[in-house]
């Protein structure tokens, strides 16, 4: 299926990693224990997936990179740099293009944080995930806090742009402990921070326990006050919260290559069970990625690709998603008056309490809203 250019929209590429040094218990991403797999071949299926890919969207530029996992950084720094540079050969970048990394907070890793900065990459995001002994635990996770802190401070740095990735609502977590991390995570001068809501996945240790009932969750009650917690702190901080789970100290923090998504503007998705987006509403063209590594080799060494699903989306599927990704943001969406797709019986209750904002041009969750914004979001969407 060929690929329709068009110069007015922002492209980004992401490149999923699969492997990681170990399986989180509250993970449900695509991802592999990383012993003894075969890292060469995967590295030659992606530089081969992306030629195929550049045959298809000629002529345009790319916006962002994206290292995502997985644990990229387990890649050496020099394969990271050989793949920025196929993607320089291939596209080109735009002027001040985002090039972003996952990292975790491990001794290895953290010892090349500044080669990978030589190799390309502009952004780090680290993957914190607590800064308490007793919060890591809880999580599965292997490092301290200590060494959360430490990578955190190493990476600001090397670094000009930092992000760092925060799971709270927690098991036996208290909004003192709470407070306490985000003050540290404000402390280390980070940029950007990602707070996101513990949930229990399918398919994941963490949802085996909690049918045991060894895993005791936060009620919705609490849940709810640690959100707001979370908004009130960060905003004291200087974080604008311009996406749901994504808070910012100032426009140029922001995450430029996750904003493709929430945009609806177009990415490549790279590597074993990787999504991507081309193309608008009518055209707008939906492909995923065979899952497992071995597969995904075999498939892209035999035909140059290893799509399990390319298809154009129906009109229908297409605005859904607009809505469902860009009501995600405080900005909210630009409509201009179209408002398809938007269960109007529901927009007029919910402009009505107050949770939800509707001008000429845009529509957008409240204040009151956010907090609410997946039931909001799916009652506008039902």
């Amino acid at each position: 299926m060929s690929v329709q250019n068009n110069q007015s929209r922002k492209l980004g590429i992401y490149i999923h990693w699969p492997y990681c040094t170990h399986i989180c218990p509250y993970c449900d991403f695509n991802i592999y224990r990383a012993r003894g797999q075969d890292n060469d071949s995967l590295l030659a299926a992606i530089k081969t997936e992306l030629q195929f890919f550049a045959g298809q969207t000629k002529d345009r530029k790319l916006a962002s990179l994206y290292f995502g996992g997985g644990t990229p950084s387990l890649i050496d720094a020099a394969q990271i740099g050989a793949i920025i540079e196929t993607c320089n050969d291939l596209w080109g970048f735009e002027v001040n293009p985002e090039i972003v990394l996952e990292a975790n907070p491990n001794d290895g890793e953290i010892e090349k944080f500044a080669d990978f900065k030589s190799a390309g990459i502009e952004r780090l995001s680290l993957g914190a995930q607590s800064f308490l002994d007793q919060g890591l635990k809880d999580l599965g996770r292997f490092h301290t806090k200590e060494k959360s802190i430490l990578a955190t401070e190493q990476a600001v740095k090397i670094f000009d742009r930092v992000s760092i990735d925060l799971i709270y609502a927690r098991q036996n977590q208290s909004q003192k402990d709470w407070e306490l991390e985000l003050q540290i995570a404000h402390q280390l001068a980070v940029d950007h921070i990602s707070p996101y809501q513990l949930t229990i996945e399918h398919n994941t240790s963490f949802e085996r326990k909690a049918h045991r009932g060894s895993i005791k969750m936060p009620d919705d009650e609490l849940s709810l006050a640690f959100w707001q917690q979370t908004q009130d702190t960060l905003a004291a901080y200087g974080f604008e919260a311009y996406e749901i789970s994504n808070h910012a100290r100032g426009a140029a923090a922001k995450s430029r290559h996750n904003l493709l998504y929430w945009q609806s503007q177009d990415w490549l998705g790279i590597g074993p069970g990787s999504h991507g987006r081309i193309g608008e509403r009518e055209q707008r063209r939906a492909t995923q990625n065979l899952k497992k590594p071995n597969e995904y080799i075999a498939s892209v060494q035999n035909s140059g690709s290893a799509l399990e699903i390319d298809e154009v989306l129906s009109s229908d599927d297409a605005i859904r998603e607009h809505w469902l990704m860009g009501l995600r943001l405080l900005e909210g969406v630009t409509h201009n008056g179209d408002l398809s797709g938007i269960n109007h019986g529901k927009l007029n209750e919910f402009t009505g309490l107050g949770l939800v904002s509707l001008s000429e041009e845009n529509l957008a969750l409240t204040a009151q809203g956010r907090p609410l914004s997946n039931a909001i979001i799916g009652g506008l969407l039902d």
